[in-house]
């Protein structure tokens, strides 16, 4: 009994791998559809007339500390950005079914952003 079982638990163990590996290449293959081409300094607009907007979202992360004498507060805080990028655009079906993707923010067109009240 407890070999049936340790062969049953290995083949799904072998069969669980075989289908990552497939999911790898599926993303892969999609990544590389979606990057051919794609120039990151190039504004995610059709036209030059148009806006693209960028939804901007801050969250307090951690409070660092308070100077009362030199009026100096310290916070820690995360930034979202938001926005749509048509040309990141597929159809899932096509895919295997995938529908996102995590890019490293260095491969993207990503908006000037400039924090003045630092």
């Amino acid at each position: 009994m407890k070999s049936l079982l340790s062969k049953l638990l290995l083949a799904c163990c072998l069969y669980s791998l075989s289908t990552l590996g497939g999911a790898v290449e599926a993303e892969h293959a999609l990544m590389k559809k979606v990057f051919t081409d794609y120039n990151l300094k190039v504004r995610p607009a059709r036209t030059p007339e148009e806006r693209v907007v960028v939804r901007v979202g801050m969250i307090l992360s951690s409070f660092v500390g308070l100077n009362m004498k030199n009026e100096e507060m310290s916070t820690i805080v995360v930034m979202n950005l938001e926005w749509t990028d048509y040309r990141l655009t597929w159809k899932p079906k096509e895919h295997d079914g995938i529908e996102v993707l995590r890019v490293p923010s260095g491969k993207m067109w990503l908006p000037d952003i400039v924090l003045i009240n630092k």
